[in-house]
């Protein structure tokens, strides 16, 4: 069975959760013998010294609306004997281009976040001050009395991506059942049963081997991995809850695995505090292998592949309970804990709690372990191909 894989931008797993998960199924499918292809619509020679485990093609447009990508499509669909796509951008109108196929070939469109999170975070990001200039206060007004209509004009877009998803394309592939009730109000009331219809649900696998729980030697670190940005990540929290521990904790350290706009300020805040270390962008698993407990500051997640990363390794999670779909990764007090969002005081006391416990950090560890063995690649895989074959059955 030949499957594609389309997205705008290449499946490098460096670049961000779409791209790690995408590299994972493909590898592993073709493991399990399947032909997989990539197509995508921007090319960034920066990211072509990857070995990517399958061909890489790209439309010969960047704009997914130009005409001229379409006869390309069809013609390399056909060529390739394409028999499934699995559209990886079913959040955006990108979808347009990479469900139009011709008959015969089937669709999958992946939602890699709930329909209607930056729905429910807009104001943090439409009614925030970018940079403290007379202009930007201005815009910022703007932007207040406009409110109401770009909230308005958002959630049609929502309604018309979900719309046009039920009428274009086979099945519709959430990553949480918690998703579900988004979905309904985004949906037609004459459409509803069609969108259930075609809704499955697979999470996203794990991107490691799951640590032997045989050897359990942490290190007393406090670790963050992520992007440095304050809109969605908000690793400024960090800062805030380590100053409230870190004279109490003299043997622990906090580590910061990533990068983003708000290194620098963060660098630059973190001045007066002990022990605490940005080590940059980088493979994050020797980091996940040695740290105690994972933090996460996040506003929202669409699912939050690193808390399953971190799991995988027995690192004891935190997270603000915040999001729908992190109540399916963390079962709060068995193996690991989610904060009333957004308490910086409550944060501090849970991991002052696991930092006094030694023992109590490494149960829940367990825990850990046996949890996320439902996000094994293998398991995930076992999903995609009972869906391959439903479809062409």
């Amino acid at each position: 069975m030949n499957i594609l894989f389309c997205y705008p931008t290449l499946f490098h797993p460096m670049r961000g959760g779409i791209e790690r998960v995408t590299d994972i199924l493909a590898r592993e499918l073709l493991r399990r013998g399947y032909n997989v292809f990539y197509l995508h619509n921007k090319r960034d020679e920066s990211l072509m010294d990857y070995d990517y485990p399958a061909p890489v093609s790209f439309f010969p447009e960047v704009d997914f609306r130009d005409n001229r990508n379409v006869p390309f499509y069809h013609d390399f669909l056909t060529g390739n004997a394409i028999d499934i796509v699995v559209n990886q951008c079913g959040n955006f109108s990108d979808s347009i281009l990479y469900l139009n196929v011709p008959a015969g070939v089937k669709t999958i469109s992946v939602l890699h976040s709930n329909p209607l999170l930056n729905y429910a975070h807009l104001p943090s990001e439409v009614l925030k001050l970018r940079k403290r200039t007379f202009m930007e206060y201005l815009k910022l007004a703007g932007r207040f009395i406009l409110y109401p209509r770009i909230k308005r004009v958002y959630l049609e877009s929502c309604k018309w991506q979900v719309d046009y998803l039920s009428s274009h394309t086979d099945v519709i592939c959430l990553l949480s059942g918690k998703f579900k009730p988004e979905m309904e109000l985004l949906s037609n009331k004459d459409n509803i049963g069609t969108v259930f219809h075609k809704i499955r649900v697979i999470p996203n696998p794990n991107t490691y081997e799951i640590k032997d729980d045989a050897k359990f030697n942490k290190e007393k670190i406090l670790l963050y991995v992520g992007r440095l940005d304050k809109g969605q990540k908000r690793p400024d929290r960090l800062l805030k809850i380590w100053r409230k521990l870190y004279r109490r904790y003299p043997d622990w350290q906090m580590a910061v695995v990533g990068d983003g706009p708000e290194k620098s300020s963060l660098v630059r805040k973190s001045r007066d505090l002990e022990r605490i270390s940005f080590v940059g962008f980088q493979e994050p698993g020797e980091w996940y292998r040695r740290s105690a407990i994972f933090c996460m500051t996040s506003n929202f997640e669409g699912w939050g592949m690193v808390l399953v990363e971190a799991m995988s390794q027995g690192v004891v999670p935190l997270a603000f309970d915040s999001y729908a779909s992190v109540h399916d990764i963390i079962d709060d007090g068995r193996n690991g804990f989610l904060v009333t969002p957004f308490s910086i005081n409550e944060y501090a006391e849970k991991l002052a709690k696991l930092m006094d416990d030694d023992a109590q950090r490494e149960r829940i560890a367990r825990n850990c372990l046996h949890g996320v063995q439902r996000y094994s690649k293998e398991n995930v895989v076992n999903q995609w191909e009972q869906l391959f074959k439903e479809l062409k059955s």
